[in-house]
């Protein structure tokens, strides 16, 4: 009926939404959400977690941990995400949320509330990018340190000596080695990985300074260097820091074999022939011939 009380009106409205129910709390059909950079599997294991995160900061925002999961699971919340995997097929389910990866098309099938789509559609734009806002320089770049006065290898030999337990080896090769030098990688790769057992194995007492757990996270900067025999340079891979002082120590062993060759120019050849001579032990042609003619010449008569 119709009525001029807009206050009735408005409470009318209210209770008529508690009777018929909210439309944000009733099931949507199945959306379809096609993935272009990220793999549907990992889309998944990310989504679970932002879901997650997401529930556990409305719930600090709540009060306590007891206030807060008491109230968001009124609002309909969920405790937790439980993603399984059967015959290939993952699905992740939390609260009324339910999602599977389709591998094959590379999507995701989400279904829920109409609240629920829009919060997955909200962290799938984050999770599918195909690049960030900025360079990830972590594992740094590479960089060619060209060497004038010194071979490659000896200067690499060098630098992974210098920089031990900071240089990764890498898989490839830019030359391949004799069996000597084969038989002599082998040889340091494997007292290298014994120290690296027993370093471990010294960290996984209890009361050494290792961890409760037995891991051992080494969180220094590594590089990799490799060698090009070609143009005498080597190609070294790592964070800005390390490779400028591998770059330093790399440009003074190079300083170190430089060589300087002088050219004389006398203005009499003969003179530095008779030197050569001397130097041999042999005595010049030229003196012997002036002996010969001295004495051969006659005295003048009186």
């Amino acid at each position: 009926m119709p009525s001029d009380d807009l206050d009735a009106l408005g409470r009318f409205e209210e209770h008529l939404r508690e009777i018929a129910g909210s439309t944000e709390s009733q099931p949507s059909p199945p959306i379809v959400f096609y993935l272009k950079y990220t793999k549907a599997a990992d889309a998944i294991r990310m989504l679970a977690e932002l879901l997650d995160g997401g529930e556990a900061a409305r719930e600090g925002e709540a009060g306590t941990l007891v206030n807060g999961a008491v109230g968001s699971y009124s609002a309909g919340s969920y405790l937790g995400s439980i993603v399984t995997s059967r015959q290939g097929t993952i699905t992740m389910m939390a609260g009324s949320i339910t999602v599977v990866a389709d591998p094959r098309l590379n999507r995701l099938i989400a279904q829920g509330t109409a609240s629920d789509i829009e919060v997955i559609e909200g962290y799938l734009k984050i999770v599918d990018r195909d690049k960030g806002l900025t360079e990830v320089e972590t594992d740094g770049a590479s960089a060619v340190i060209e060497l004038l006065h010194t071979q490659a290898s000896e200067v690499a030999d060098v630098l992974r000596d210098a920089f031990a337990g900071q240089v990764v080896e890498s898989s490839q090769s830019t030359k391949a080695a004799g069996s000597a030098s084969e038989s002599a990688a082998a040889a340091k790769a494997a007292a290298a990985a014994a120290a690296a057992a027993k370093a471990k194995a010294k960290s996984d007492r209890p009361g050494e300074g290792g961890s409760s757990r037995g891991q051992d996270v080494d969180n220094e900067p590594k590089m990799t260097i490799a060698v090009h025999e070609a143009s005498n340079s080597l190609i070294v891979t790592g964070p800005p820091q390390l490779f400028a002082r591998a770059k330093r120590l790399a440009e003074m062993v190079d300083q170190r074999g430089e060589q300087t060759i002088q050219i004389l120019s006398p203005s009499d050849p003969l003179v530095v022939e008779s030197a050569l001579l001397r130097l041999m032990g042999e005595e010049p042609s030229g003196s012997r011939g002036a002996s010969s003619r001295g004495a051969s010449r006659p005295k003048p008569s009186r």
